[in-house]
């Protein structure tokens, strides 16, 4: 196939701890797993719904994997919701800007979790469901973290900022 498109995302992650004080940040390039490549080509080329908002979540104990759907959260992967916010936070995204790769972010308003107990997490992921810890609606990316495994505490916040992107592949 030729005349590709590449689509591609970053998540990137601060912690910090009570005192407001950085404790680590990360990155982690996102895969399009199966599910949300499906809800891509739905929405664009089948006249499917587009779901707005979208949500960011952190997930621990797991690696991204194309298989992953919200279906499976609790079993095939293991979503954190040891965070003070009611629903997963809403991805806010800004102008889409850039010349060869087009991308928009969240940049302006940061998803921010309060996280209220400790945790291993592995990384961040997109969904179009805001309930904590669901099981419906569809996963649209995942990434784990870049330098691993990520420590968080009872009354540390974790900012996190993600980039969309698109360009002629």
């Amino acid at each position: 196939m030729s005349g590709k498109i590449g689509i591609g995302g970053v998540f990137e992650v601060e912690c910090y701890d009570a005192e407001g004080r950085l404790k680590w940040k990360d990155s982690a390039h996102n895969m399009w797993v199966q599910e949300g490549r499906d809800y891509i080509l739905n929405v664009i080329f089948k006249n499917g719904t587009r779901d707005d908002p979208l949500y960011v979540g952190l997930f621990e104990q797991d690696t991204p994997a194309d298989n992953w759907t919200a279906a499976n959260n609790g079993t095939t992967w293991h979503e954190n919701t040891s965070y003070s916010e009611s629903y997963r936070q809403e991805f806010v995204d800004g102008v889409i800007n850039g010349s060869t790769t087009r991308q928009l972010d969240n940049d302006a308003s940061k998803a921010t979790f309060s996280i209220t107990a400790s945790a291993t997490l592995k990384g961040a992921f997109l969904s179009n469901e805001s309930s904590k810890g669901a099981t419906t609606g569809t996963l649209l990316c995942a990434a784990a973290f870049q330098e691993g495994d990520r420590n968080v505490a009872n009354g540390d916040t974790v900012n996190v900022k993600y980039t969309v992107g698109c360009q002629n592949a």
